[in-house]
C-alpha cells in the first residue's frame, strides 16, 4: 500500500494525522493500514527524505506526526531563547506530545542530547526555603519545620518529601494542595526531638512543573540544634564534720545526687589542691551520674598535720552530653586531725629497805600507755653518781610505741647516812607529729637501816593512794572528796595539763583485796567504756593504782557538776509532769542504745541518774558496778532493794529487770515518794493533762509487773514518752 503526503488541514508548522484520519484520507479500511503501517511510513520516508514520519501508536490516539525540515530549523533556532512552553504554544500540541517528540527525534538521531535536554529542562523552577521553629530545643521538645515554597509558574500534584534523622520523628505534616499556584506557599511539619545533637533533614520538592515532572532529587536540608537535658549535680550535706588521725588514710564520703533529667558526664571533684596539709591518695575523677541517679564518692586523704580544717573550697565540676560546662559547690566538711598522744606511765621498783652502803638494784620499767607511738623520750634520773655502781641515767629511747615497754636496771650503792631517795623528775617525749610533751614522775624512798633498825619510814607512802592532792596515773590530780557509795568512792580530778575536770571512782580497799573482784571490776568497766551514748555517763579510762603489793582499780569518767536525780527529789515534791517525761525520755535513750549492745544496768535509782548542765540532759551512770560486787565471797544482792526486779532478789537479772527499777523511779518522780499513790496524783490534774497522766499511771503498773514477760519494751516506752501532749513541741529525742 502507497500513501501519499496526505493534504488534510494541519498545524501550521506541523503536520499530524490519527490513523483514522489517514484511512479516511486513502479510503482505505483502518485496520488495513494499522497492520501495515510501518510499510506505509516507509514509503513516505523513502519519498521525501527530509521528512520525518513519527508513528505515536497510542490506542486511545493513535498519531503519525510529520516533521519537516522547517520545523527541526525551528527547534534548533530555539536553543537558548525558547522554553518548553513555546515549543507547545508554536506547534498547537500537548505538552505530553511534545515531550514524546523530542525523546522520539533523539532516539533516531534527528536532534542531539544537548538541545532535548535543553527543552525538557524546567527553566522557570521553584525555590525553596526551610527554617525550624525554635531551631533550638531541648530533648523532649517539640519544633515545627516550616517549608516555604516560591512558585513563579504553577505546580501541579506537588510532594514534598522529608529525609528524618535518627532522634527526629514526625508528629504531624500539613496537607498539600493538588496545585499550588505562582507565588509563596508554607507548609508546617511538626515534630517531637529523643535525641540530642545537630539534627540535618533533607528536603525535596516535586511534581509537574511547566508539564515536566520535577525531578524530587534533594534540593536543600535544614538543621536543627537539639540540647541535651541538664544535669544538676547536688551534694548533700550529711558529712559537716569527721575526724581522723595524723598520717593516717581516711575518706571523705560525699554523697553525689542528680536530679536534673539529663547525664552528667566527666564529672570530677576539683579545689582539693588548695588543703597543702593533705595529701591526695586516689584520682579525683568520678565520671557519669545519670539521670536521677545518686553515688557515692570517697575521696582517700592522708593529713600532713594535726588540726582542724575546713573544706570549703570544694566544687563538682561536670559536663552535659554536648560537652557544656557546670558545677556545683560541695557544702563545706570540717576535718579535725588528731595525733594518737602516747603517755608514759614510769615505775621504779625497788626494795622497802636495805642496809647501809650495801648495793641494790632498782629497775625503771617505761611503758607506753597511749594510743600513739613515743619519740625521742628522754628522762636523766636524779641520782647522785657516786652512788650509781652500774647502769645508765641519762635515758634516750628514740622511739617507744604503743603498749610497748622498756626496762632500765640500775645496780646502786646504799648511803651510809639516811635514806636512799630518788625525787621526783620530768620525761621529756614528742609524739609522732614531734609535738614535745612532759610528763611528771614521782619519785621514791628506799629505807636504809643499821643494824636492822629502820632510820626512815616509807609507810606514808602506802595505804590508801587517792588522797587530796596526789596525783593518780601520772596526770589526774585529785581535788576534792565528791562523796561514796556502798562499794566505791568519788573524787573530783583535775587534769593539769588540759585543765579538765573529771571524776575518778574507785573500789573501797576493802574490795581490793579479792583479785576475782578487782577483775571482774575491771573487765566490766572495760565493757562500759565503749558505750558512746549522749545520755549515758562516759568512761574515758580504766586503769589501776599500784600502792604496796595491792592494786587499786579506778575509773575515770566525765564529770558532771549538775547533780543528781536523787538531788532533785530531796525535797519530797514531785517533778513537774513535762519534766518528767523528759527524764523518762532521756533514760529510755540510754537504755535502749546499752541494751543494743549486750549491757544491762541492774542499778537503776535516782543517785545513778545524773544532769548534764552543758547539754541539758539526763543521763544514766554506773554501769556495770551492782554486777562486779557480787562475785567471789561478797553476797551482797545486785543493786539497790527499794528498786530492785523480784527476779535479781534470786539472781535472775535480764534487761527486763532495768525497766522494774524505771518504773520504780518514774513512780518516784510522778509522785514524790518510792511508793508513791499514783491514784491520789490523778485526782490533782484535769482534762486532757489527766487523760495523759492515766496513760502513764498504767505505763507504770506494766513497768512494775512481777514478771518481766509483762513488761513492756523499750520501744513501747519510747513511743509514749517521745509524743507526749504535755509538751508544747514534740520532745528531742538525743539518742542515736
Amino acid at each position: 500500500m502507497r500513501i501519499e503526503q496526505p493534504t488534510v488541514n494541519c498545524c501550521e508548522f506541523m503536520k499530524c494525522l490519527s490513523i483514522r484520519e489517514l484511512a479516511q484520507e486513502l479510503n482505505v479500511d483502518e485496520s488495513a493500514i494499522s497492520s501495515e503501517i510501518p510499510e506505509v511510513i516507509k514509503q513516505l520516508q523513502n519519498k521525501k527524505l527530509d521528512t520525518h514520519y513519527l508513528v505515536n501508536n497510542n490506542r486511545q490516539s493513535a498519531k503519525v506526526v510529520v516533521v519537516d525540515k522547517a520545523d527541526l530549523e525551528f527547534l534548533d533556532a530555539g536553543h537558548g531563547k525558547l522554553g518548553f512552553t513555546d515549543l507547545v504554544v508554536h506547534f498547537g500540541v500537548t505538552a505530553k506530545d511534545i515531550n514524546w517528540l523530542l525523546s522520539e527525534l533523539m532516539n533516531r538521531g534527528t536532534i542531539g542530547k544537548a538541545l532535548h535536554d535543553y527543552y525538557t529542562e524546567v527553566k522557570n523552577k521553584p525555590s525553596l526555603r526551610a527554617w525550624f521553629e525554635p531551631g533550638k530545643v531541648s530533648v523532649g521538645e517539640r519544633t515545627i519545620l516550616n517549608i516555604e515554597v516560591t512558585c513563579p509558574c504553577e505546580i501541579v500534584a506537588p510532594r514534598i518529601t522529608t529525609v528524618l534523622p535518627h532522634g527526629l520523628e514526625l508528629e504531624e505534616e500539613p496537607k498539600l494542595p493538588s496545585k499550588i499556584f505562582k507565588g509563596k506557599f508554607t507548609g508546617k511539619y511538626q515534630y517531637n526531638t529523643s535525641f540530642h545533637g545537630h539534627l540535618p533533614v533533607a528536603i525535596s520538592l516535586g511534581g509537574v512543573v511547566e508539564g515536566i515532572n520535577l525531578d524530587s532529587k534533594t534540593t536543600l536540608s535544614a538543621t536543627l540544634e537539639v540540647m541535651p537535658l541538664p544535669p544538676e549535680l547536688v551534694v548533700l550535706d550529711d558529712q559537716s564534720c569527721c575526724e581522723a588521725f595524723y598520717q593516717e588514710p581516711f575518706r571523705l564520703v560525699l554523697d553525689i545526687n542528680n536530679r536534673g533529667l539529663g547525664t552528667a558526664q566527666n564529672t570530677e571533684l576539683r579545689g582539693l589542691e588548695k588543703y597543702s596539709d593533705f595529701e591526695v591518695l586516689e584520682p579525683t575523677k568520678i565520671g557519669n551520674v545519670a539521670s536521677h541517679g545518686s553515688v557515692k564518692f570517697k575521696v582517700s586523704l592522708k593529713p600532713k598535720r594535726s588540726g582542724t580544717t575546713s573544706f570549703d573550697e570544694l566544687v563538682l565540676y561536670y559536663e552535659d552530653l554536648l560537652g557544656i560546662p557546670f558545677s556545683t559547690q560541695v557544702p563545706a566538711i570540717e576535718v579535725n586531725v588528731m595525733t594518737p598522744k602516747p603517755k608514759l606511765k614510769v615505775e621504779l621498783f625497788a626494795p622497802e629497805g636495805v642496809a647501809q652502803k650495801r648495793v641494790f638494784p632498782v629497775t625503771v620499767r617505761i611503758s607506753n600507755i597511749g594510743e600513739g607511738d613515743a619519740k625521742n623520750v628522754h628522762f636523766n634520773l636524779p641520782i647522785d653518781p657516786k652512788l650509781i655502781q652500774s647502769g645508765i641515767v641519762d635515758c634516750n629511747l628514740p622511739r617507744l610505741k604503743s603498749d610497748e615497754t622498756e626496762e632500765i636496771v640500775l645496780r646502786l650503792q646504799a648511803p651510809d647516812d639516811g635514806n636512799f631517795v630518788i625525787p621526783d623528775f620530768d620525761v621529756e617525749l614528742q609524739d609522732v607529729e614531734e609535738t614535745t610533751l612532759v610528763e611528771h614522775i614521782f619519785g621514791l624512798t628506799v629505807a636504809v637501816h643499821e643494824n636492822g633498825t629502820a632510820t626512815g619510814n616509807n609507810q606514808s607512802r602506802l595505804g590508801w593512794p587517792f588522797k587530796l592532792n596526789h596525783v593518780i596515773g601520772g596526770q589526774y590530780r585529785i581535788v576534792e572528796d565528791v562523796g561514796a557509795g556502798g562499794f566505791a568512792k568519788v573524787y573530783r580530778v583535775r587534769r593539769a595539763k588540759f585543765r579538765e575536770e573529771m571524776a575518778l571512782k574507785a573500789l573501797k580497799s576493802e574490795f581490793v583485796s579479792n583479785l576475782a573482784v578487782v577483775e571482774r571490776f575491771i573487765e566490766e568497766a572495760k565493757l562500759t567504756s565503749d558505750l558512746r551514748e549522749d545520755h549515758i555517763v562516759s568512761v574515758r579510762q580504766v586503769d589501776i593504782e599500784n600502792q604496796g603489793d595491792l592494786e587499786y582499780p579506778y575509773i575515770i569518767m566525765e564529770y558532771l557538776n549538775g547533780g543528781t536525780l536523787r538531788s532533785r527529789l530531796a525535797s519530797g515534791e514531785p517533778i513537774e509532769l513535762l519534766k518528767c517525761t523528759e527524764i523518762m525520755n532521756d533514760l529510755c535513750l540510754a537504755l535502749s542504745y546499752a541494751h543494743q549492745h549486750g549491757v544491762a544496768h541492774f542499778d537503776i535509782k535516782p543517785s545513778n541518774i545524773f544532769y548534764d548542765n552543758k547539754k541539758k540532759l539526763w543521763k544514766l551512770g554506773d554501769f556495770g558496778l551492782a554486777k562486779a560486787i557480787t562475785i567471789g565471797d561478797i553476797t551482797a544482792p545486785r543493786g539497790s532493794l527499794p528498786y530492785m526486779a523480784p527476779e535479781m532478789r534470786e539472781g535472775k537479772g535480764s534487761p527486763k529487770s532495768d525497766l522494774y527499777s524505771l518504773g520504780v523511779v518514774f513512780r518516784e518522780i510522778l509522785t514524790g515518794e518510792l511508793n508513791g499513790d499514783l491514784q491520789r496524783l490523778q485526782n490533782r490534774y484535769s482534762g486532757q493533762v489527766r487523760e495523759e497522766l492515766k496513760v502513764y499511771v498504767d505505763i507504770v503498773e506494766k513497768m512494775l509487773s512481777p514478771k518481766p514477760m509483762d513488761r513492756p519494751s523499750i520501744r513501747e516506752l519510747l513511743a509514749v514518752f517521745s509524743s507526749s501532749k504535755t509538751k508544747h513541741v514534740a520532745p528531742k529525742r538525743r539518742g542515736s
